[in-house]
């Protein structure tokens, strides 16, 4: 049987006011409640971390540090430009981060669900990420922030 890894990119307390609706939270809580393992991707700028509902809550996950807007000749350190990819979002560029990377054979036997937003810029920069490593997922719209 499948496990369900769930990834939240970029559900932080400086974009709670683009949540779409009042329980947008408490699907996230309940999606999370239901995976077997979540990840939950954060911005680099500043530290953010997760919205307080999912960082206190009592199921583990694990952080990841990725932004948003990289460049193509960023120095990420030795050998990352080759992990620099093109995005189909305002962004340009994205990052593959080294923890997916090391995930990818995991991810593609198991079933990926994603979530957070913006849907169509720091999502999609994360679905080219999952489509670069060849990684089926699903993307409900429910756990999505436009």
């Amino acid at each position: 049987m499948k496990d369900t890894i769930l990834f939240l990119v970029h559900v932080e307390e400086m974009f709670r006011q683009h949540f779409p609706d009042r329980m947008y939270v408490n699907r996230l809580l309940s999606a999370i409640k239901r995976a077997d393992e979540v990840y939950v991707m954060v911005s680099e700028i500043e530290n953010y971390e997760p919205i307080q509902e999912i960082h206190h809550c009592y199921y583990p996950y694990i952080k990841i540090s990725w932004g948003w807007g990289y460049e193509k000749d960023q120095d990420l350190g030795q050998g990352e430009e080759k992990w620099i990819i093109p995005t189909d979002s305002p962004h340009q560029y994205t990052w593959v981060p080294p923890e997916l990377r090391k995930m990818k054979k995991k991810l593609q036997k198991n079933n990926v669900i994603i979530g957070g937003g913006y849907d169509g810029e720091c999502l999609l920069d994360f679905e080219d990420c999952l489509k670069f490593l060849d990684v089926p997922y699903r993307k409900i719209s429910g756990y999505v922030y436009p």
